[in-house]
């Protein structure tokens, strides 16, 4: 088992927790999409939207958006990294002037990690634009009109969680993500 496991497996516990056994969770590539395979519990075809490459940077929340309007009776959570969200960060707007309440799980690092991890292994240390200067999150999903909150670990996140995806709105939740890893 892998250091930061615990930390992985505290997270996917408390995603399924708030989305139940047929919620639907959509992915960006984040260090913890590199734990789902193992660690995410999924009991139905097709509640597991994992891209699982670099090139899916962005995927999360327009694919939480459209399984979303697929299927408007199912819980649905975007999993975003910072990096990834700026990608599509726009797509708040979206989910605002559609009314589409789907809750945006944000794990903040401020970096590309899986990127930075790659970099480090390969050059010897040598990392090179992985670091991000981020927004406030929560002020620019309010921005948006999106309900938005802060929590400094995934303590909490499984009630958060349900508690968005109950709503009838939009919301996010940025949680600080230092101590995931990815596990190679």
């Amino acid at each position: 088992m892998h250091e930061r496991a615990p930390d992985v497996v505290q997270l996917f516990s408390a995603l399924r927790e708030g989305l139940g056994r047929d919620g639907i969770l959509s992915m960006d590539l984040t260090l913890a999409t590199y734990w789902a395979a193992g660690h995410m519990p999924v009991y139905e075809p097709r509640t597991l939207l994992n891209p699982y490459n670099f090139m899916a940077l962005g995927f999360g929340l327009p694919a939480a958006i459209g399984a979303k309007i697929a299927q408007p009776e199912k819980r649905v959570v975007a999993m975003c990294g910072d990096g990834g969200l700026l990608f599509t960060a726009q797509e708040l707007a979206t989910m605002v002037q559609y009314e589409v309440p789907v809750c945006v799980v944000l794990l903040n690092n401020d970096c590309y990690g899986a990127i930075e991890r790659h970099q480090d292994r390969r050059y010897d240390g040598r990392v090179v634009d992985a670091r991000l200067t981020n927004p406030d999150f929560v002020r620019l999903a309010e921005a948006f009109g999106v309900r938005a909150q802060r929590l400094e670990s995934t303590q909490g996140l499984g009630a958060a969680i349900r508690a968005a995806v109950d709503g009838a709105a939009p919301a996010l939740i940025e949680v600080r993500s230092d101590g995931l890893t990815a596990p190679f």
